[in-house]
């Protein structure tokens, strides 16, 4: 069951969502504002999710190169939602209470296309992270 990177891309997404959310409560029970809050969010999660992503979503070993791709392309995340929102709820009209959903699981389909494209390389089958891979 676990041999479907998306069900794998679910699982690390989920793990790194309560990381994010971890923080940003953290961070305004400590009194920081939510800028601060979320830059120590990108920092945090762009890490953790690019290793667990690299390993255990699509078993390959990570790289520099990789890594750039996907945290450039995860920095995009706030002003893509921020375009959802102005869509969905300020164009379409659509209320938050179904906009925000609506814009969480576009989000996720974003986020697994940007980790795919960073992560994989073109043209190159994934090969499993083993003890023997040089």
């Amino acid at each position: 069951m676990l041999s479907d990177h998306r069900l794998r891309y679910l699982i690390v997404g989920g793990f790194s969502a309560a990381v994010h959310n971890a923080i940003m409560i953290g961070g305004a029970a400590l009194g920081l504002n939510f800028v601060f809050s979320s830059a120590i969010s990108y920092l945090v999660v762009v890490l953790e999710a690019f290793a667990l992503h690299s390993y255990f979503t699509f078993s390959v070993r990570p790289s520099l190169g990789a890594f750039v791709k996907y945290a450039a392309g995860m920095a995009l995340n706030y002003p893509v939602w921020i375009g959802l929102m102005f869509l969905l709820n300020d164009l379409a009209h659509i209320p938050m209470l179904l906009a925000s959903p609506i814009g969480t699981v576009l989000m996720l389909i974003w986020n697994f296309a940007v980790s795919r494209w960073a992560i994989l390389r073109r043209h190159e089958p994934a090969r499993p992270v083993t003890s023997e891979t040089p």
